[in-house]
């Protein structure tokens, strides 16, 4: 398919087309020099650098992102707008997807922003690092819980504020709440521990 009919189909009445097309175009639009695989049967070759992204399709993923009835198109809009980052500056569009009142949405955009300090040197803000400390919350599904404190936990030090509330995670009911936010606690205190030194 086209790129245009990809972008066509991202008004589907179907989710699970708009979903396909969302993932088919954030894999054309990665970075090259890093292409994602998801199997053998969604490969799909990253356009060259200097290819720019097709008119309407940042701002069609956006409102999907923000807006789709279904939470999977938008968790899938989300990992678009990070493999656009290459083609354009997506940063101030994640950013504000920190403040969406869906906490697995919230979790993905973080994650998202904690890759491009890792792939394009960006600096992580404490707003990062503060949303993510507010989906530990208890009454959040385990689900999204373990998530946020997995990426808390690969921030190490970066996310020694959490500490106090990865501690009172350990006593949760969810036995993967409780294991990731063990494994965070180790994180963040052995890098700490090793500045130190």
């Amino acid at each position: 398919m086209t790129d245009l009919e990809l972008i066509d189909l991202l008004t589907n009445d179907d989710s699970s087309a708009r979903c396909a097309s969302l993932l088919i175009l954030g894999l054309r639009f990665n970075n090259p020099e890093s292409p994602v695989t998801m199997s053998p049967f969604l490969y799909q070759p990253c356009y060259p650098k200097g290819v720019t992204l097709p008119k309407g399709l940042l701002e069609k993923t956006v409102s999907l992102a923000k807006t789709d009835d279904d939470v999977h198109v938008r968790l899938v809009a989300v990992m678009a707008l990070g493999m656009f980052k290459f083609r354009t500056n997506t940063t101030p569009i994640l950013t504000a997807l920190l403040d969406d009142p869906t906490c697995i949405i919230r979790i993905r955009a973080a994650q998202g922003l904690i890759d491009f300090s890792d792939d394009y040197h960006e600096p992580i803000s404490d707003t990062v690092i503060s949303t993510l400390i507010s989906c530990l919350d208890s009454t959040n599904p385990p689900d999204d819980v373990w998530q946020a404190e997995e990426s808390l936990g690969d921030l190490g030090a970066r996310a020694k504020q959490s500490l106090p509330f990865l501690v009172k995670l350990k006593h949760s009911k969810s036995p993967e709440v409780r294991e990731y936010a063990s494994e965070a606690i180790r994180k963040i205190k052995k890098e700490l521990k090793r500045q130190k030194n």
